[in-house]
């Protein structure tokens, strides 16, 4: 799961300076998903250690919720966009909606991540 936290700290990062740039730099708004990715990038490298993986990677999996729960709001902007509405930002609805995937992936893995390593554990436990 480091691995996978770590490319996903990479999405959101890249995510965040390419619309940064995109939209000129006149606003750090686009760099949220850079801001949230940094910490999570510090956790999957720190997840590493075999140590502390367990509650590393839990808490990097929680800033992937925040992720998902923030891309959500762009889902209703975006289907707008796609239905040839005119909303206010259509690249922050583009961005959130980018977010919202990367997260929704992350999450899903970690819950499978989870869910392999409780049915690991229960089927060592009886054996």
């Amino acid at each position: 799961m480091p691995k996978a936290t770590i490319i996903y700290s990479l999405s959101l990062i890249a995510l965040g300076v390419g619309f940064y740039a995109w939209t000129g730099g006149v606003s750090i708004t686009p760099l949220i998903p850079a801001f949230l990715g940094v910490p999570i990038l510090a956790l999957g490298a720190l997840a590493f250690n075999e140590k502390r993986r367990k509650h590393l990677i839990h808490g990097a999996f929680g800033l992937g919720v925040i992720g998902l729960l923030a891309g959500l709001m762009g889902v209703i902007d975006f289907s707008r966009l796609l239905a040839g509405a005119e909303v206010q930002r259509p690249l922050a609805a583009a961005q959130q909606l980018a977010v919202l995937l990367a997260s929704a992936t992350y999450v899903g893995l970690g819950f499978k991540s989870f869910r392999d390593s409780i049915t690991n554990s229960y089927r060592n436990h009886i054996l």
